[in-house]
């Protein structure tokens, strides 16, 4: 029986630091419960990704001793693991069990395999060192990637300006696998490469970043003494040992004006993050009138961690040394109480996975697992759609009688971008359970529209739109609600942002989203004729409600995501009509700004009342939903009408929500002159709102959005494009799309 192989992307280990002879380390009884792997099977060659970007090996490792015809294979494949890598770690799994023989067998085949290996080395060590595939282009051989892969993507990895948009759809790909691959190579291959290729220094672009970074995984914490966020002197006192002075800025070649813009965006983040730190920190979140913390998470400090990703890519790298320490010396799962599932997810499991891979600091990874397995156990539903509710501390998790056995679709359906990039980083098997617990999602929705034609009414048919919930317990839809915005809306957002992650490749994905516009356009979508704006609406038991909702601005930001993308399977007509519906919508989050007294949108606007204009209502919540469909319809446009869009709403909040402390607060009645606040400050103010803004006035290669991905709560996580995902869910069918019907 053949051996089974398998060469994936996770953590541990990766083939790629090349720099020097082979080096053969074997470890003849290596006992670990972490690897295990059924009875008489192999798992050879398991390639896994080093976080450290220090030393890279190759595991080769067995879980029994036992099995047929797998000796020489074994051989093999450490042989062509050290010819790929010239740096290789041996080690065989030998579990107690399996008769005498299979005992003796196994000790014979590490002996026999090390003095091959040792043979292979005493070859190569007579050869030429330059013979040998060294540093990306080991990675690319290991990888299955072309000999001159820039050929075709003949950019600069240091300086990603976006020139592959005109690029066919396999050198794009070609160009995500390589850049997967080159962000995997320690800092000094990096380096190393880039000199040799592009004769450059590989800190041109970033200033001193890499090195900033090693600074900061060597410094070990901050002390806990914590003064007024007004004193000059806070981090001098709280980050002991950690660098001060900030790398060098970015080279723009636009106008100062726009370097200024930035720079106060950056200013009012650091500000709020320095406000939550004295009042609250370790809290959830800020209550910013009363001066003190608020735990509506858990008690987990939701902020910290959902400030994480935006701190360090902002280069506020003395409050990212701050956050990491609370991370790494208060964060404790077991004294957390009742989270929401959805949120928990979103928030912190996306925080720390999204840390993990911008930093390589595995502090990250392994919160993030811990937390990932406690929250498995919602999963553990009669239905498998998870349980709105878990108590951490006790590790149960449940639904209280109000949720009446039904919860949103987007609490059930927003969740799987989070365990996707976890299980791509992780080795554990359970986690691995929990991302495909979490896909089965999608198989209610298959079988939801597989039932028969879907109809609302009696008259409306759609195989796109879903009910607003579902049934936990019988996974069953079952709602007379059909919205974009809450409680659905960021269900719909990840199904395209999941076929984005997924490298371009479970079409199937793409063709979900595809309908759901398609929907859109035919029975949610109408013109105002009194203001001449178009709006998305909602449908109660086939019938319109002319609501639109500020949560349904992430669409335009969606559908100009994807015509940015060249190789989307969208015909010409198509990718004119979304962007052009893109363009219309994102036009209407902006009049819910800017016809408002403040100047800020309320949670509501409803439309057609037979007034001359709409009617507002609600609070200003500090959403981000129209700041990022500004964002996503400039880099697809570069029409600079959304960048002062984006800048009138920042100003609006300085003004309005902005307090004495540098704390920003939420407004109690938007459509007022002068708004009052209300006692609170989001954590997604930091993680989202003021990222949006802050990228507004960035270069593109600040968050290259084909290596990175957006989770709901803007936690940027890594595309994968090498096939982690099931080979079934791939769809052969031809780029090509048809038409999702027209616009009225």
């Amino acid at each position: 029986m053949p051996c089974p192989l398998r060469i994936d992307s996770r953590r541990r280990a990766s083939a790629l630091h090349v720099g020097h002879p082979a080096r053969i380390h074997v470890n003849e009884r290596h006992r670990s419960t972490k690897y295990a792997v059924p009875p008489n099977r192999f798992l050879i060659g398991s390639v896994h990704r080093l976080t450290k970007f220090k030393r890279s090996t190759v595991l080769v490792r067995t879980a029994r001793a036992g099995g047929r015809g797998c000796g020489l294979d074994m051989c093999l494949m450490a042989w062509r693991a050290w010819r790929r890598t010239a740096h290789v770690m041996v080690i065989w799994r030998i579990q107690d069990g399996g008769t005498a023989v299979h005992q003796v067998l196994a000790l014979v085949l590490v002996v026999v395999s090390t003095r091959l290996i040792e043979g292979a080395h005493s070859l190569a060590s007579s050869q030429h060192h330059q013979q040998q595939p060294q540093g990306l282009a080991a990675a690319m051989h290991l990888w299955g990637i072309p000999h001159e892969p820039y050929a075709v993507c003949p950019y600069d990895p240091f300086d990603k300006l976006g020139q592959m948009q005109d690029a066919s759809l396999e050198h794009q790909q070609q160009c995500v696998a390589i850049d997967f691959v080159y962000s995997m190579l320690s800092e000094e291959a990096k380096a190393r490469f880039a000199i040799e290729r592009f004769g450059l220094d590989p800190f041109r672009r970033v200033g001193s970043y890499a090195a900033y970074k090693q600074q900061l995984r060597n410094a070990r914490g901050c002390s806990s003494t914590l003064v007024s966020p007004e004193s000059s002197s806070m981090h001098a006192s709280a980050c002991a040992g950690v660098p001060t002075k900030a790398p060098a800025p970015y080279v723009f070649e636009e106008h100062d004006d726009i370097q200024a813009k930035a720079d106060a965006i950056r200013n009012a983040t650091r500000g709020a993050f320095l406000a939550y730190t004295f009042y609250a920190f370790g809290s959830d979140e800020l209550a910013p009138l009363s001066r003190g913390g608020v735990n509506n998470f858990g008690g987990m400090g939701v902020t910290i961690i959902d400030s994480l990703s935006t701190l360090y890519m902002m280069d506020l790298m003395e409050e990212y040394a701050l956050a990491r320490a609370w991370v790494e010396n208060q964060l404790s799962f077991e004294r957390v109480g009742e989270v929401v599932v959805f949120e928990t997810i979103i928030r912190v499991v996306g925080g720390l996975a999204s840390t993990f891979q911008l930093t390589g600091d595995e502090l990250f990874l392994r919160k993030a697992e811990e937390l990932g397995k406690l929250l498995g156990f919602a999963f553990h539903s009669p239905s498998g759609v998870p349980f709105p509710l878990c108590h951490l501390g006790r590790r149960v998790c449940y639904a209280k009688t109000s949720h009446n056995e039904m919860i949103p679709i987007a609490e059930a359906g927003s969740i799987q971008l989070e365990f996707r990039a976890l299980s791509a980083m992780s080795s554990d098997p359970f986690i691995q359970g929990i991302r495909f617990s979490a896909d089965d999602f999608f198989r209610l929705v298959d079988s939801y529209f597989e039932a028969g034609e879907v109809r609302v009414d009696g008259n409306v048919s759609m195989s796109g739109l879903l009910p607003s919930k579902i049934n936990f317990r019988t996974g069953r839809f079952k709602s007379s609600m059909h919205m974009l915005g809450a409680p659905s809306d960021s269900y719909y957002e990840y199904l395209f942002k999941l076929w984005v992650q997924s490298g371009y490749t479970e079409r199937h994905l793409f063709e979900k989203f595809r309908n759901v516009v398609r929907d859109t356009i035919r029975y949610l979508l109408r013109r105002s004729p009194a203001l001449g704006l178009y709006y998305v609406f909602e449908l109660s038991g086939g019938q319109p409600i002319t609501k639109m909702d500020h949560f349904s601005c992430f669409f335009p930001a969606t559908l100009a995501s994807a015509c940015s993308l060249p190789f989307a399977p969208l015909s010409n007509a198509e990718r004119a009509e979304w962007m052009e519906l893109a363009e219309m919508l994102a036009e209407t989050c902006h009049e819910m700004y800017s016809r408002s007294p403040s100047g800020l949108a309320p949670e509501h606007v409803l439309f057609d009342t037979g007034k001359r204009d709409w009617v507002m209502f609600g609070s200003y919540e500090q959403r981000p939903e129209a700041i990022e469909a500004f964002l996503f319809l400039w880099r697809t446009t570069r029409n600079p009408k959304y960048r002062d869009w984006a800048w009138s709403i920042f100003e609006r909040i300085q003004q309005h929500s902005r307090t004495a402390e540098g704390a920003y607060a939420t407004l109690s009645k938007a459509r007022s002159r002068r708004p009052p606040k209300a006692d609170r400050m989001h954590s997604f103010l930091i993680s989202e709102t003021f990222k949006y803004l802050y990228l507004m006035f960035q270069p593109d290669h600040v968050l290259p959005m084909h290596l990175f991905v957006l989770n709901t709560e803007a936690h940027p996580l890594l595309l994968q494009p090498h096939g982690l995902l099931p080979p079934q869910a791939q769809d052969a069918s031809k780029d090509g799309g048809t038409s999702a019907g027209s616009l009225p």
